[in-house]
Order: C-alpha cells, then sequence, then structure tokens
C-alpha cells in the first residue's frame, strides 16, 4: 500500500494539472511582485516623507470559520473607515489575503501614512489595530510588526519614516517586506478564495505634471 501511495503521489505531482498550477502561482507571484514594485517606486514621487505602518490581521480565536465574503466585506468597511478618519492622513496602502493552516484567513498590510503630519509609527499601528478588533468583534486580533521587538530581527529598520530621497530602505522595504508579501502561497490555496482577489494596491492619485525644480533631498 505504501508502495501504491508514494507512485500515486508521484504521479500526480508530475501531472499536467499539478504543474499547470504551479505555474500559474509563480505566475501570480512575479505579476504581483511588478505591480507592488511598480507602485513602491511611485510613491516618493507623489508624496514625498511617508511613514510606513506593517500589520497582520487575523480572525478572532473563537470564529477562525468566518465565511471569506464576510470577512471581505469587513475588511472594506476597515479600509472605507480609516480613508475617512480625520486624524489619519492615508496616502496608500498593500494587502495581501492568505489562508494558513493555524491561522486560517489572514491579512498582510503595509499602510502609507504622511510622514510630514505623523510620527508615532507605533502607536498608530495599534491604532489601527483597535480599529480592526472593533470590525472584526474580537480583541487583539492583530500583529503590530512596527513594535520594537519584531524589528529586532531586521539590521536595519525597513517601517516608520521613510524619506523620498532613502533608496537604501526602499530596496529593503521591496526585497525582505514586498517579495514576502508576493511569495508564492503556501499551503493550499483555498477553494473559496481560489478565484477572488487576494492582492491589492491602493491607487495613485492622477497628478498633472508638475513645473519647475525637481524636488531636493531636505532633513
Amino acid at each position: 500500500m505504501m508502495n501504491e501511495f508514494v507512485q500515486k503521489l508521484f504521479e500526480l505531482c508530475h501531472g499536467t494539472k499539478f504543474l499547470s498550477a504551479c505555474n500559474e502561482r509563480r505566475k501570480r507571484s512575479k505579476l504581483n511582485f511588478k505591480t507592488a514594485s511598480e507602485y513602491i517606486n511611485k510613491l516618493p514621487r507623489y508624496f514625498g516623507r511617508l511613514l510606513v505602518i506593517r500589520i497582520d490581521l487575523h480572525l478572532p480565536q473563537d470564529n477562525k470559520e468566518m465565511q471569506v465574503d464576510e470577512l471581505k466585506r469587513r475588511f472594506g468597511t476597515f479600509l472605507q473607515k480609516i480613508r475617512r478618519k480625520r486624524s489619519l492622513n492615508l496616502k496608500g496602502y498593500i494587502w495581501k489575503l492568505e489562508y494558513g493552516f493555524h491561522q486560517s484567513f489572514h491579512y498582510h498590510c503595509l499602510f502609507f501614512l504622511d510622514g510630514r503630519k505623523h510620527a508615532q509609527d507605533i502607536k498608530l499601528a495599534q491604532m489601527l489595530g483597535d480599529i480592526w478588533d472593533q470590525i472584526i468583534e474580537g480583541k487583539h486580533c492583530y500583529f503590530n510588526c512596527n513594535h520594537p521587538k519584531y524589528l529586532k530581527r531586521y539590521q536595519q529598520p525597513i517601517t516608520g519614516r521613510l524619506e523620498p530621497y532613502d533608496t537604501e530602505k526602499y530596496d529593503l522595504l521591496l526585497n525582505q517586506v514586498i517579495r514576502y508579501f508576493c511569495k508564492k502561497d503556501q499551503f493550499i490555496v483555498h477553494k473559496s478564495i481560489a478565484n477572488k482577489k487576494r492582492f491589492e494596491t491602493a491607487r495613485l492619485p492622477y497628478v498633472k505634471k508638475r513645473l519647475g525644480r525637481p524636488r531636493t533631498q531636505t532633513a
């Protein structure tokens, strides 16, 4: 029986359907990274100094079986609420919806706030998490990636204040955070999200061609 199982597994893993699915995931991963890279590279041209917040949002422990359509509806409400919050000057975002064996559905999010008007990224990340808690009807259903305990794993900070001329930090953001967001989906893509949008960036505003001198480095 074991030999038959191994043989069948080998056939499935080398079958057309499986190889096609793997190829599709690779293409999607590359496309998502390309989309996010173009978006990230345009941000400093539009907004200058930014404050970068990374936060992961998940379901309450007692409601891990929430249907994905309901989760997406609540996430849409979350985005709408922070867009309209007067104390927040949101300039953009990137999000990825994933399914994990232990966490069930969860979101990885990057938010870009106006760096001229905001400075306390740790508290702002907590505030965003608290808003999510209210919407998802849970308690501490988020992970604050701006917290110093989390940032210790990196040699250089990749969240917080981001200057438009800081190419090194932009490169770290792309190759450490965005690449993680755009990785090929782990485990099995849950059938309920197989044909739904799982990755998105905010739209950049339409800006007329500017006249005058280009932006210079500022302290």
